[in-house]
């Protein structure tokens, strides 16, 4: 009896694939920060950085049940304040902290000639171990500010049990505070650089260099890759597959960012940055290939590749490598080896629209509300192969039933999400390697069931079923 790993997600495209959205504070200078009388303490950071070159460390006080973080907003933004719904402040938390953050609030006074007290709301967000993006959707107490005043926005940072506040005691650390519409652009990870497993699918083409799983420097959820080159190769690169279930979404977007760390002891900076593709899906065929024109400097760099249209017309049902290739030049402008460690995590697009986990199997409890449909399944929360968030979840057919099934009732919270929904479902699978041919999944079919009012269900097949991610 072999088993499969199974995550699904659901993605919701209202519009094109762009960039947008506007700094309220991007965190990169301890200035103008206050604890609001909580105790805390702040520190510029380079370790973990969401976004430009330095993130924000909170060191709490360990005393207060509140920490806080407040700054003054005034000028440019606040002309662009009434038409947005969300503000949201990337937290990271660390995986060994004792006291972790798991509500979050947001409160706004106005300091034109006094101080008044606005409105405030808590996030619905919640929060995992790595980055965070936590969302604040304004009140309209909150949008309704003038143009040509002064406010502080006040971020209460509380660990919460059995509804009491617990101290936070643990260092976490903040990085950019945007506003934004609810149809402007998230970001979408192709590759997070987070898991051991993913790296090991990742080779070197050839060029001797190594990568390993590291937590120093992350941009993105919990850790990141570091690159070791060889020291001898004029070139340094990556190869990665693109997965299937990401292809539609490449073929739309412009642009794909990479999140790169430039370590200011490494001897040989890299200066080129180069993007190529090949088309595996009969042997190899070469698809095209794009430089960036990034500037790098030490820290955090986002380097841009801008996708021709060859690289962005490919077929859905195709197999597709991306390879990265970094190279260092001398004072003649002749390629040089590289010789030191340099980080990268992640690469993503941007896109107008929604994107919402439907069922993330990150949680036992979720995985407790599934059931086998009489088909002898047995679900685990497994943390072995994970493609987003912490853990995925284990299934283990009985060996014995023609079909293995899983039932999740849609959560009442996710109806609305579902209902303005796109076309789209998309089901990532593991397969593993040692599974026999003859057991592997080979058809998908799915269902929804109706309970009505008078007690009668009713079943819809789905139509368009999308199964991609057989990674």
């Amino acid at each position: 009896m072999k088993r499969f790993l199974m995550i699904i997600l659901i993605l919701i495209f209202l519009g094109n694939l762009s960039f947008s959205f506007d700094y309220v504070n991007p965190m990169d200078e301890i200035t103008g920060l206050s604890d609001d009388n909580t105790g805390a303490k702040f520190e510029k950071s380079i370790e973990y950085v969401a976004d430009g070159k330095h993130s924000i460390k909170i060191i709490p006080s360990g005393k207060s049940d509140e920490t806080k973080i407040a700054f003054q907003i005034s000028g440019e933004i606040l002309s662009k304040w009434a038409e947005k719904d969300l503000l949201k402040i990337s937290v990271f938390i660390k995986k060994s902290a004792e006291t972790k953050p798991n509500k979050f609030f947001l409160g706004i006074a106005d300091v034109t000639t006094d101080w008044a007290w606005v409105d405030g709301v808590f996030s619905e967000s919640k929060a995992v171990d790595g980055w965070n993006v936590v969302e604040f959707k304004l009140s309209p107490k909150m949008k309704d500010v003038k143009s040509d005043g002064k406010y502080m926005l006040y971020f209460a940072f509380i660990e919460e049990k059995d509804g009491k506040k617990i101290p936070i005691k643990d260092p976490f650390y903040v990085d950019k505070v945007v506003i934004e519409s609810f149809e402007e652009t998230k970001e979408l990870y192709i590759w997070s650089m987070d898991t051991l497993s993913e790296i090991k699918t990742f080779d070197n083409d050839n060029t001797g260099a190594v990568f390993e799983l590291s937590d120093i420097y992350v941009a993105n959820g919990t850790n990141s890759m570091k690159v070791i080159p060889n020291g001898k190769s004029l070139e340094t690169k990556v190869a990665l597959w693109l997965p299937k279930n990401m292809i539609s979404i490449w073929n739309e977007s412009d642009k794909v960012i990479m999140k790169v760390y430039i370590p200011e002891e490494m001897k040989i900076k890299p200066e080129m940055f180069f993007m190529g593709m090949g088309d595996l899906t009969k042997g190899w065929e070469w698809v095209d290939g794009t430089f960036s024109n990034t500037k790098v400097t030490e820290g955090w760099n986002d380097i841009e590749f801008v996708l021709t249209p060859k690289m962005k017309s490919l077929a859905e049902n195709g197999k597709y490598k991306v390879y990265l290739a970094f190279a260092g030049y001398d004072e003649k402008r002749n390629k040089v080896p590289l010789v030191d460690a340099f980080y990268i995590d992640g690469l993503y697009v941007s896109y107008v629209g929604e994107f919402a986990y439907i069922w993330t199997m990150d949680t036992k409890e979720e995985i407790e509300t599934f059931n086998n449909d009489n088909t002898g399944a047995v679900f685990e929360l497994n943390t072995e192969y994970v493609i987003q968030g912490n853990a995925s979840m284990k299934v283990i057919p009985d060996g014995k039933n023609l079909e293995t099934k899983l039932a999740m009732p849609i959560p009442k919270d996710k109806i609305e999400i579902w209902n303005k929904g796109g076309n789209k479902i998309i089901l990532n699978l593991y397969i593993p390697p040692e599974m026999k041919i003859n057991q592997k999944c080979s058809s998908l079919e799915w269902q929804i069931l109706q309970k009505n009012g008078d007690g009668s269900e009713e079943y819809f097949q789905a139509q368009n079923p999308l199964m991609d991610g057989m990674l």
